[in-house]
């Protein structure tokens, strides 16, 4: 299951690079690296999932809410790691 969810992820990859340089919006994901974080904390009733994007220059945990958006945040931040703990043990 998760083997799926990660080629799904490196073929969005693979299509974000294969397409023309745009201008990121906030919280955006290019090459599987966030360009820009989420500062706030999110409530955690609003979230369903995260992924881990430790190997980019920001090391980063990429959640995703019940509308399936991706939001990036920076691993570092004590409220990514207590979201992170929550969701592992919701799950």
């Amino acid at each position: 299951m998760k083997a799926a969810f990660y080629t799904v992820v490196l073929l969005t990859a693979l299509a974000i690079c294969s397409q023309r340089a745009a201008a990121a919006p906030d919280g955006s994901i290019t090459m599987g690296c966030c360009e820009r974080f989420k500062v706030t904390c999110i409530p955690y009733s609003r979230l369903k999932s995260y992924e881990k994007a430790l190997f980019c220059p920001t090391p980063a945990i990429i959640f995703s809410n019940r509308r399936n958006m991706k939001i990036c945040a920076k691993a570092s931040e004590q409220w990514v790691k207590a979201a992170v703990k929550y969701l592992d043990r919701k799950h």
